[in-house]
């Protein structure tokens, strides 16, 4: 089960989402009934997307963007990590913010994360945008056995 918690910084927007034994940095902009979590490149940190969330909140959709394990303060174990434990942190963003069914947008590599979350709960997915998607280079052969 998520859990969150307001850090104790000057930005409002940021919660710390501990879940699966990690704690997951994101920041959370407006509020409303629709949820919309987004993935920024991989190597790229939340702030990638922050513009484009404080945006998208202003039209009165809650926007979340989140740091990836190792950038920030988000943790948790990197060796062996696979598309669907990055899928599962976007769940654990959901579970601890009350968002049954969601709208998922990634950029580049984040749109195979989103993609992977998509997989394992589709159910829970209003909407996916892909930014940057491509298709012109196959995934690697472990993104297909995903």
């Amino acid at each position: 089960m998520a859990s969150i918690t307001h850090a104790t910084t000057s930005d409002d927007a940021r919660r710390l989402i501990a879940a699966h034994g990690q704690t997951i940095e994101a920041f959370v902009f407006g509020e409303g009934p629709e949820t919309l979590i987004m993935a920024a490149g991989n190597g790229r940190p939340a702030s990638q997307l922050t513009d484009l969330a404080k945006a998208i909140a202003s039209a009165g959709i809650r926007a979340v963007v989140y740091n990836y394990r190792g950038i920030g303060v988000s943790d948790g174990p990197l060796d062996g990590l696979k598309l669907v434990d990055y899928g599962n942190d976007v769940w654990a963003i959901a579970d601890a913010l009350g968002a049954q069914k969601v709208h998922l947008a990634g950029k580049t590599y984040g749109n195979r994360v989103m993609r992977a979350a998509s997989q394992t709960k589709p159910d829970r997915v209003a909407t996916i945008v892909l930014v940057g998607a491509g298709g012109e280079v196959l995934p690697s052969p472990e993104t297909i056995a995903l």
